[in-house]
């Protein structure tokens, strides 16, 4: 299992290791990681080996990919080793079908990330059969060991439409427990903002309410200085702007009874958010922008409220305990236990589909002219950055 994601990310994949190691049908789950240990900061996991896999220029790790495949020949067990990896783009799909290619027994399932830029990218018709023909000499031969998937039906429908292969659905899932879901909750408000145009609008909201109107509101996400200062004229609003220790955003969900998901659809419409998850499997209500993937998983599990991102007496009315909410149904929880079974019968579900013809020449020459291409900027990058250095570092003794 393999990530680069930093902070509150970090415990959405330490929760699915867990989660794999307790259950019964998979043998010794091994977390490989994707980025450089610091020494002064602790891990919950020991990196196999290093990669550069979320650096600006993807130069394929050849110490990495050997590592890979160890991992997967047959001298290390005769199970199928299956690998997953969650932060997946085309240059991903690729690494994984060379090592499939190479290790027949292995198998790999590849979460597609970044739904907004994807979303955007098919957009353009080039850019979208550009994208497909690169992803059909990647999967070509190997779509019986390697499933694609997407982390919202929005997105992977999308995905599926855009390029006419099959995506699947990853589980995403809460990493909090369900066994606290009766503990006792306040009136308060939880509001999750991204990006500028969402702290605007709530300023927006804000001033609407009144300050004398306004529920109390705890606000997590960053705010720019000019906002937060107009904001400072409303007495009942505390911030969070940073990243919480582990302990205290496990808890935090269990207090408030509504969260609100302050989410620009033109920037998160494809988008998930394990905070939403983590919501539902707390007891909130939930209180999310329409026509948005964030509303999608609202409308399956229910105890929720959308609202029109454009308009603000929606949200005016929700502040104002004048919302209505569906009713909670009967969904299967988003757990890990849940997510894991899922991975399972993704994992089965490859295995059973039939093998196609393999391009495989074709697809040595992209994977080739790929990494010579990305050699190549990696060091035109290295130059640039050095020769920058050097001229700061002669204006600076001068």
């Amino acid at each position: 299992m393999i990530s680069g994601a930093q902070g509150h990310y970090e415990s959405f994949h330490k929760a699915l290791y867990k989660g794999l190691q307790i259950n019964g049908q998979i043998e010794t789950p091994l977390y490989l990681g994707s980025r450089k240990t610091k020494l002064n900061i602790e891990n919950w996991y020991l990196p196999v080996v290093p990669s550069r896999l979320t650096s600006k220029f993807k130069v394929a790790d050849l110490k990495y990919f050997r590592t890979l495949s160890e991992l997967a020949s047959p001298n290390t067990g005769n199970s199928m080793k299956l690998f997953v990896t969650y932060e997946g783009g085309l240059f991903t799909v690729f690494l994984f079908s060379a090592l499939l290619r190479l290790q027949p027994k292995a198998a790999a399932i590849v979460n597609i990330f970044g739904n907004q830029q994807h979303a955007n990218l098919f957009e353009s018709k080039f850019k979208t059969r550009l994208f497909k023909i690169l992803l059909n000499i990647a999967i070509s031969g190997v779509e019986n060991r390697l499933v694609l998937t997407g982390d919202t039906l929005r997105f992977a429908s999308k995905m599926q439409k855009s390029t006419g292969i099959a995506i699947e659905l990853f589980p995403m899932f809460s990493i909090l427990q369900p066994s606290r879901i009766d503990a006792k909750k306040s009136t308060e408000f939880l509001i999750n903002l991204r990006g500028v145009y969402s702290a605007d609008k709530l300023l927006e909201v804000c001033e609407i309410v009144g300050n004398q109107n306004l529920p109390k509101i705890s606000v997590h996400g960053p705010i720019p200085k000019t906002i937060k200062m107009a904001l400072a004229q409303f007495d009942s609003l505390e911030y969070s702007e940073g990243h919480i220790s582990e302990n205290d955003y496990q808890t935090m969900f269990y207090k408030y009874e509504n969260v609100i998901f302050l989410y620009n659809p033109a920037s998160f419409s494809y988008c998930s958010s394990g905070r939403l998850f983590d919501a539902i499997i707390a007891g909130s209500k939930l209180i999310v922008p329409s026509n948005t993937s964030l509303s999608d998983f609202a409308k399956v599990y229910g105890y929720a409220s959308e609202f029109d991102f454009c308009a603000s007496t929606e949200l005016v009315d929700i502040l104002l305990g004048k919302g209505e909410f569906s009713y909670r149904s009967d969904a299967p929880l988003p757990t890990v236990q849940n997510a894991t079974e899922s991975l399972i019968l993704l994992a089965e579900k490859c295995q059973k589909r039939e093998r196609s013809k393999s391009f495989s020449v074709k697809f040595w020459i992209v994977v080739a002219v790929g990494w010579c291409l990305s050699v190549t900027g990696y060091a035109l990058s290295a130059v640039k950055y050095k020769t920058k250095n050097r001229v700061l570092s002669t204006l600076v003794r001068k």
